[in-house]
């Protein structure tokens, strides 16, 4: 199966999850920002292909039952990149590298795929929505797992560049928005877990996390505020609130180039008191370049258990032969 170019809103795998016959569940694997071309500034992509490579060896022996890239497949963008030579010819060539290097995953295993900053740009265009969609298909959808004969996952994709404060009345941002809400309305009743999946997290930290934090991330020695990472007030709110009365178990996302870590100050814990009224946040690290000497380039497994319960963790790449092991504890 490979690539999936989801064309509409909608798409179901229309077999029973495919995994391994002695783990108790099934599991998927979450990849964030491979971004080739950002360890090389744009002039060479060879590291990030590499690694891409390594995945995919992984994940033919590992056999989930989907792949999911959170965003930033390429670094090249003419938005953020106006004066680089090329940048059109680049970004091009970066995503014909991706889409190569990824041909080689097992024909088997569903890869989807949703759209980042450096894909489509800040603030997304017609233009650069059209080359995502030609490429890649759909910028948000849903799709359908099924997990026995009677129960399945919906997995809700989302176009986080449209929930930017500066368009969020824009009529493409309105329009998922509400196709949002009658998904949920819709199909969550009947799914026994409901996920959504989007480049941006809605917070870092604690869901009423002001827009200016206080805190950086530091890549070769620039300093990046950690508000660019995380979704204005303003349209977190919105996104929270459209989910709010839903069973979503979680949100699954990149863009930040490390995993979740402890609030940098106690005036941005959580309280248990708010905990239980959102989704749980799971931003998962680069594929690619880290934002953090902590972390190594890597994956997410996510293992769904029984009674609508789950488990994940990240692993890199040096420590996927222990993906096995953890799958069957």
């Amino acid at each position: 199966m490979g690539l999936v170019k989801v064309v509409g809103r909608e798409w179901e795998l229309d077999r029973e999850l495919d995994t391994s016959d002695d783990v108790n569940g099934v599991y998927f694997v979450v990849i964030a920002d491979p971004q080739l071309g950002m360890m090389q500034s744009n002039a060479s992509w060879n590291e990030e292909l590499e690694l891409c490579s390594k995945a995919v060896s992984v994940l033919n022996t590992l056999r989930p039952a989907f792949v999911i890239v959170v965003g930033d497949l390429i670094h090249a963008h003419q938005q953020l990149y106006p004066d680089f030579p090329n940048i059109v010819q680049v970004a091009q060539q970066q995503n014909n590298d991706f889409i190569q290097t990824f041909r080689a995953l097992n024909e088997n295993i569903p890869l989807l795929t949703l759209c980042g900053n450096h894909d489509v740009g800040n603030i997304p265009t017609h233009e650069s929505m059209n080359q995502w969609k030609t490429q890649y298909g759909s910028d948000y959808y849903s799709f359908f797992t099924p997990i026995n004969s009677t129960s399945k996952v919906l997995c809700i994709v989302l176009n986080s560049q449209l929930l930017q404060t500066e368009i969020l009345s824009r009529e493409d941002s309105i329009k998922q928005i509400n196709w949002l809400e009658n998904t949920l309305e819709k199909h969550s009743e009947h799914s026994e877990y409901v996920f959504i999946f989007q480049h941006i997290a809605p917070f870092l930290y604690t869901p009423n996390e002001p827009d200016n934090l206080p805190s950086f991330s530091e890549f070769r020695g620039f300093q990046i505020p950690d508000s660019y990472f995380h979704l204005d007030e303003i349209p977190r709110n919105l996104l929270l609130k459209t989910i709010e009365k839903y069973d979503v178990k979680a949100i699954f996302c990149g863009h930040w180039h490390q995993n979740n870590k402890p609030a940098p100050n106690s005036d941005l814990e959580l309280s248990e008191e708010l905990r239980i009224k959102v989704p749980e946040i799971i931003i998962t690290s680069s594929l690619g370049a880290q934002l953090t000497t902590e972390i190594q380039p890597g994956f997410r497994v996510v293992h769904l258990q029984n009674h609508n319960a789950f488990r994940h963790k990240y692993f890199s790449l040096h420590d996927t032969p222990q993906i096995s092991s953890w799958l069957r504890i």
